[in-house]
């Protein structure tokens, strides 16, 4: 089941649904910001 923020980031802003947590760890190793977002968009890669 997905929760509130997961279907907010799917939905509502177009992004992965662990968005938030797949963010902290590619920070965490060492991808920039800006690269770390691009990464997140919604797109077919994260779907299939």
């Amino acid at each position: 089941m997905a929760t509130e923020r997961q279907a907010e980031l799917l939905l509502g802003e177009g992004r992965h649904p662990d968005a938030d947590r797949i963010e902290r760890e590619l920070l965490a190793q060492g991808k920039s910001p800006a690269r770390a977002l691009s990464r997140l968009r919604h797109s077919n890669a994260w779907l299939w």
